[in-house]
This record gives structure tokens, sequence and C-alpha cells, in this order.
């Protein structure tokens, strides 16, 4: 018993929990052995220690009076120990925002979402739960069979963050027993004289934690009988390899990668100056910002986003939880669904000039310069302003967007090329293409707006009277 006590002890000191102030801790009980024993042992410890425990329980609801036996279970042995709870049950009619995952994780889900509820009703840090040494086993092997990689070899952390799906709702977690086994749990209940309750969904096949307990791991020890101990060493290594690799990443992140309501983006040159490894988990990194859920990235998904990363542009990759990997020739982006373009397509409008033109959100400005300014006249061109021969582009300008068979014939090129092959040279973005504005005559493409001009049109000694077109958005 004093073992059990101590790891916890030893546990709730490294994350924090036993400094003054006073705490509230949320413990999460099932009515099972190891969270039964984790809320006796918090009895225990509060006798030395300044916090405060509130129990949390939720009903899954999905075993009838077995359910129902497992709430009053809790209810009582609450009770007993003077220590306040928390119940509710899962209404099962009003689940629909999560529909699409599998029962496993809905009820993950569930189950945070309420003690998350319950922390921010008591006021308490954190939630402490009664994951042991066992399960983290169960949850390296879980991430290996998915292919996550090194990041989930980790298992699960002994304190980490939790974040509901639609980011409204977090909670930090604690997990005291990592380094407990089940077997030593139920010795721990067993001395108090208290009999847990047992979840016959534990013993239910078709989930695939369950599977991996009572089918795979049994194989796994023929090979080895330490294999558990054997799992939870290795979460360690790849734990202590990973917070390396985490001071690394915490280092690029700030300088490459851009946050905000659509999702992430990445700087494309940035990104591939670095090396592979900490490519891969400034990718995991990002999906995680999201998601919350980066151990759900599988090794083939992400050797096809290094792939996009390198060679691809304009493509897309999808991703678990109805993400989409995207890139472009300047950014990846990691969001909920593919850029939209930046600007509207503009439909052909004739342009009056000189004077002031408006056309959806676009201030098209248009002086006649004359033939004074002719020599000061650079070659080099702003962005969204172009000086022209006047003389050499004719009566009629018009704007608008790309058509289908556009020739173009750019600043400094002997001949035309295809507007399509200008643009991917340029480097600008498949969903931008539609909407970059052109300035066109009868003479042909005068100007690609924030790109080039054309050759044809530009200003030289001989030209007469210089045309200045300015483009800004109203």
């Amino acid at each position: 018993m004093s073992s059990l006590i101590s790891q916890i002890e030893l546990a709730l000191a490294e994350a924090g929990l036993l400094t003054t102030p006073r705490k509230t801790i949320v413990v999460a009980i099932s009515g099972g052995p190891d969270s039964l024993a984790l809320l006796h042992a918090l009895h225990c410890l509060n006798r030395n220690h300044s916090f405060n425990l509130h129990a949390a329980h939720l009903n899954h609801g999905l075993r009838g009076e077995e359910s129902d036996g497992d709430a009053k279970f809790v209810q009582e042995q609450c009770q007993a120990l003077a220590i306040p709870l928390s119940t509710s049950l899962i209404d099962w009619a009003s689940v629909h925002d999560v529909q699409h995952l599998p029962m496993e994780a809905i009820l993950r889900e569930k189950r945070y979402s309420f003690l998350a509820q319950v922390v921010n009703k008591v006021g308490a840090s954190c939630v402490v739960t009664g994951h042991t040494a066992d399960d983290q086993a169960e949850t390296v092997l879980l991430h290996l069979l998915r292919g996550s990689g090194i990041s989930g070899l980790r298992g699960m952390l002994p304190v980490t963050e939790w974040h509901s799906h639609d980011k409204t709702q977090r909670v930090s977690v604690v997990r005291p027993l990592l380094q407990v086994t089940r077997k030593e749990t139920e010795g721990f209940c067993s001395n108090l004289k208290i009999t847990p309750r047992q979840d016959s969904s534990n013993t239910d096949l078709q989930f695939t934690r369950n599977s991996i307990r009572h089918s795979l791991i049994p194989v796994l020890s023929r090979y080895n009988p330490a294999i558990s101990k054997t799992l939870n060493h290795l979460a360690k290594s790849a734990t202590r390899d990973i917070e390396h690799i985490d001071v690394q990443v915490n280092t690029a992140w700030p300088t490459i990668v851009v946050s905000d309501d659509a999702g992430i983006q990445i700087q494309r040159s940035k990104f591939l100056e670095l090396s592979p490894s900490l490519q891969t988990h400034l990718l995991r990194r990002a999906y995680n910002e999201i998601s919350n859920e980066a151990n759900k990235l599988t090794y083939d998904q992400l050797e096809k986003m290094l792939n996009l990363a390198r060679n691809g542009a304009g493509k897309y990759l999808y991703l678990p939880n109805g993400l989409r990997f995207y890139t472009d020739y300047q950014y990846l982006s990691i969001t909920t669904d593919l850029p939209s373009p930046r600007l509207p397509t503009l439909k052909k409008n004739c342009l009056h000039f000189p004077g002031d033109n408006n056309i959806q959100g676009w201030l098209i400005r248009i002086h006649d310069l004359g033939e004074m300014c002719r020599t000061r006249i650079k070659l080099v061109q702003d962005q969204y302003v172009a000086k022209l021969d006047a003389d050499k582009i004719g009566k009629n300008l018009w704007v608008r967007s790309r058509e289908q068979g556009d020739l173009f014939h750019p600043l400094g090129m002997v001949q035309h090329k295809k507007l399509k092959n200008f643009m991917i040279d340029a480097r600008i973005p498949r969903y931008d293409r539609d909407s970059v504005p052109l300035v066109v005559s009868e003479n042909g493409i005068v100007w690609v707006v924030g790109n080039r001009i054309a050759d044809w049109a530009k200003v030289t000694t001989e030209t007469s009277r210089v045309l200045e077109i300015t483009f800004t958005r109203s």
C-alpha cells in the first residue's frame, strides 16, 4: 500500500500539486480498481498535504442496471470518505457533434468534456485519472499498430492538456498511476477490503483496446513475459528523445509558423531548410494544434505530407478529423478546408482613363504622366503600380480574370508563353490564379497585376507618353 501511495505522492509533486496555495483536485472515478485505489490513496495523502478532493463520475448509460450500479457504488465510496461528488449521464439522443468518430473516441470525448465541466465548476487546477502502467503498455501498442511513429511510442504523458474537438473546452490531465500496475491497484483495494466494480464491456473485443489487452498482449507475453514493463520502458525512452526534439521544434516554430482561425500555415522555404526529423515533428505539432490528436497521423500520411512539401504545389491531402494538408509555393497549410481565393474573380470591365475606376473591390487609378518622366522610369515596377508606353497599349483598356487560351509576353522574354505556364513559373498558387487581375488591350495582355507587365508595353527611350496604372483594394 505504501509503495502505491508513495508513487502517487511523487507524481503529484512533479506535477506541482503539493505546493501552496491549497489546490482542488478532481478525481475521475469509474468504480473500477484503478480509479478506486487512486481515490483512497489521495484521501490518505490529504492527511499530510493541503489539497481539496472532488470526485467526478460519468455514467455512460450503455450497460443498463450495471451502469447504474457503478454510479451507486461510487456515490457510497465518496460518502464514506466525505469527498464531494459530481455525476452525470450521457444523453445519447443529443450526441451528434462527434458521430463521425468511433465509439471509443466518442466515449473519450464525452468523458473529458464532463471532467472539464466539473473542473471549471469547482475551480480545480486539474483532473487526475487512474491510468496505470498496463494502460500505458496498451496505449503504446495501439499507437504502434496505427503507425504513429516515435511520438506515439511515448504513450500517455504524466501531465497533458486535453482539448475538445471544437476547442471550446480544455482541461489539464494528471496521471499519477503510470508507474503502478493493475495488479498493484487490485491488491491495494483488496487490502482495504473493498470490492471494485467490474465493467463487463472491458471484455468486449470489438473495442480495439480490449482486443489488445485480452488477445495481443497474452500472445506477446509468450515471447517476453515482461512485455508490459518493456513497453513502459520504451515509452520513457521515447519521451526523453521527444523532449530533446521538442526544444528544437519550439525554437523553429515562431519563425516559420503562422496560426489563424483558418488553420496553420508554415513557410515552405524555411521548412525545407530543417532536418527531416524536425520537419516530421513540426508537422505533427501543427496537426496537433488543430486536432489535439497528433498520434492519429500514420507514418504513410506523414511521408505523403513531406513529399508534397518538397515536391508539390497546389496539391492537397486528406488527413484524419476532417483536416486537409495543402501546399503552394510559399506555404504549407493544415486547414479544415481548401483555401479560398484571396481576391474575387473579375468579369471583363472597360477601364476609363485617365481617371479612377472602382471595380469589384479594386480602385484602379490611371494617369497620363506625359513625356517628361520617361527618363525616370525604372525597369523594376512596384507590385501594384505599372508604368507603360501609352501609345503601344492602344485606345482601349479592360480588366478581367484569366480566360482559356490566354497568351502573355512577359517583360524580359523574347516570345509569348501560355498565361497558365507563366503563373506556374511565377509561383502563383493555383487557388489564386483565377482571381489575379489582368489589364488587357486590343494588343493582348498588358499587365498581370502584382507580377509583370508585357515586354511590348514597356517604357523605352522611344516612348512619347507614359501611362501609370495603380491597383489598390477599395
